[in-house]
């Protein structure tokens, strides 16, 4: 794949998947920012287009000029099992985020306007629960006329399966006793303790020029850490 990079008569190119001598339209980004316990985190991967899916990780080619920021903040490189991702954190929450690929020729801008924040409500904190119960699930304020995701994430995954819920955004939700299950015919634990996640994500403006498919968002994540019994 790498010799879709590289021709011989090129200057500054490299033998491994980088965007060095890419024409933008086959450079697809993937961009978000996270707002949650841990802060405020920017995390952007870059792809090769080739007509064939999203197979091929791209290294950002520093060496031509091509750089990445978020709100101007340079990104930091890293790699695990050949992805290159480029991230950054910021010191606080944002009313808008921009992203830019800059290259010489060009700068690529990638906007998003951050989602409301909000706080969990109930259940609180290390509170108990039945499964055999309906489980209300409150939130703080709402976002009238939007969704949210809600997972509900056992510590032990042989305790009880996950739930992923595309639920409306406002202010309340029930989940139905019997939505927790547990996850083999075993009989469930007296106790499990489960991450309630609700997450509120806002879609941002993606440039033409680059290749289609690509996307930035915002996401705001709360969690809080609670204990099913059956």
């Amino acid at each position: 794949m790498a010799g879709l990079m590289c021709f011989a008569a090129s200057i500054g190119c490299t033998d491994d998947a980088s965007t060095c001598e890419l024409k933008p339209g086959n450079i697809l980004i993937a961009a978000g920012v996270t707002d949650d316990i841990d802060g405020v985190r920017g995390d952007v991967r870059l792809y090769l287009e080739d007509g064939d899916g999203l197979e091929t990780s791209l290294r950002l080619c520093r060496e031509q000029g091509d750089l990445l920021t978020l709100n101007g903040a340079s990104l930091t490189e890293g790699s695990v099992d050949g992805i290159y991702r480029y991230t950054t954190a910021l010191d606080g929450p944002k009313d808008t985020y921009t992203f830019m690929f800059t290259r010489a020729e060009e700068p690529y801008t990638m906007t998003v306007d951050a989602p409301p924040g909000f706080d969990i409500v109930t259940p609180a904190p290390g509170e108990l629960f039945s499964v055999a119960d309906d489980l209300s699930v409150t939130w703080s304020p709402l976002w009238a006329d939007n969704s949210l995701n809600l997972r509900a994430i056992p510590d032990d995954p042989s305790c009880l399966q996950t739930v992923n819920l595309e639920v409306d955004d406002t202010g309340i939700t029930v989940l139905p006793a019997g939505t927790l299950t547990s996850s083999s015919e075993a009989t469930q634990p007296a106790e499990c303790v489960v991450t309630l996640e609700l997450r509120r994500i806002r879609e941002g403006t993606y440039p033409d020029g680059l290749a289609a498919g690509g996307w930035v968002e915002a996401r705001a994540v709360r969690q809080i850490v609670a204990v099913a019994t059956p």
